[in-house]
């Protein structure tokens, strides 16, 4: 029968069916967005927040000189029910979170003053509170001993190589600090206690990755491999210890691991341009296949975000319009945005599509929805609009 079915199908069935298949793996762009916004002055700023209910977003608008206002949007009624001015103009935003569905954190730097802190915005109309923390490298919210929390990390260099990096987490519920710790590393990258080579750091700095020298192991007369140690810097305690197997790929997730700080799991285009690679927490490096076929995008256009607790792993790719199809179709495609989510099982789930319009663009992805965000052209901070489009089902 299989036979019989063979010799009736036409000759050009199968280039029809692949023709069709490619299609549907490029797909199309999503449908209108669900709401957008283009502010009559000023601009929309880069930090935008979704609330973990997923009936809230949150975006700051300034002109950068006369004013700064946080608004938030009921994603329901697509209506803005608050907008509350921040006051600071001298501030630059460098996050903003939902702690709650009343309670907002902004994280800035001050332009002026060289300081960076945060700031609590109750959306029910209480006082606001706002911490400076002078000096500090970073601030970045951190999952630490099952809490969430306020991680900021302040470096210091020494005279003669070296540095001091000093790390403070603060609570949320008043940016209080609740504990504080530091730690010296020397000019050879290593510690004196416990004695480790530093490699990388963790999220926030509150954790960092060495490696501890074998030890001898006189029964064999062989020194045992090293071991990669993951060492809590506020406890100053090691977590936990493993030895890498496969060395060789192991050294080279280490290399990638050098554009994407304070990353577990992070994604990487490798000098090749090709492929697509997934590195984990323990830095095994695993080729990642996108439903769209990888010759259309542009591989330098990887983007990527990562859930304050590492639960999540969102990246997009911009469709290439010169791309090797485009070429032999001496057509060229539509610039496109493909945003994904690295699903449990580690394979690239699609969320959303939308055409540039060859305009740069960010965007942060919610519980139901994402939020893309056309930046302005000759201005590297904020956009000109901000979308909010359905996730795809």
């Amino acid at each position: 029968m299989d036979v019989l079915i063979h010799r009736f199908i036409p000759r050009w069935l199968p280039v029809i069916v692949a023709t069709l298949t490619l299609l549907s793996l490029t797909g199309q762009a999503n449908a209108k967005p669900l709401w957008s916004f283009s502010p009559d002055k000023g601009f929309v700023d880069d930090p935008i927040a979704f609330s973990a209910s997923g009936t809230h977003m949150a975006f700051i608008l300034s002109d950068s000189a006369t004013f700064m206002d946080v608004a938030v949007l009921e994603l329901s009624s697509q209506k803005i029910i608050k907008r509350l001015p921040l006051g600071a103009i001298s501030h630059v935003p460098q996050g903003l979170h939902f702690l709650d569905d009343n309670t907002l954190l902004w994280i800035w730097s001050d332009s002026q003053k060289g300081n960076q802190g945060a700031g609590l915005i109750w959306l029910d109309g209480k006082k606001r509170r706002k911490r400076q923390i002078k000096g500090a490298t970073r601030l970045q919210l951190v999952a630490y001993e099952g809490a969430k929390v306020l991680a900021a990390a302040t470096r210091q260099d020494k005279k003669g190589g070296g540095y001091k990096m000093r790390v403070q987490l603060h609570r949320l519920s008043d940016l209080r600090r609740i504990r504080a710790a530091s730690v010296t590393v020397r000019a050879d990258a290593t510690l004196k206690r416990p004695a480790l080579r530093v490699l990388y750091w963790g999220p926030g700095f509150t954790t960092l990755v060495g490696l501890k020298r074998g030890k001898f192991d006189k029964k064999r007369d062989l020194r045992l491999p090293d071991a990669a140690v993951w060492f809590d810097v506020l406890r100053r305690r090691e977590i936990t210890a493993y030895t890498p197997q496969k060395l060789v790929s192991w050294t080279q997730a280490l290399e990638m691991r050098e554009a994407h700080g304070q990353q577990r799991r992070f994604l990487h285009v490798d000098q090749n341009l090709k492929p697509l690679y997934l590195v984990s927490e323990r830095n095994h490096p695993t080729p990642l296949a996108t439903p769209v076929a990888w010759r259309l995008y542009e591989p330098k256009s990887l983007a990527q975000r990562e859930s304050w607790d590492g639960k999540d792993l969102f990246f997009s790719m911009t469709i290439d319009p010169v791309n090797p199809d485009a070429v032999a179709r001496k057509k060229a495609d539509k610039e496109r945005a493909d945003i994904y989510r690295v699903d449990a099982t580690g394979k690239p789930v699609i969320l959303g599509k939308v055409l540039t319009g060859k305009r740069g663009f960010t965007w942060v992805v919610g519980k139901n929805h994402f939020a893309y965000m056309r930046k302005l052209k000759g201005f590297a901070r904020g956009g000109k609009s901000i979308e909010v489009h359905a996730l795809a089902q």
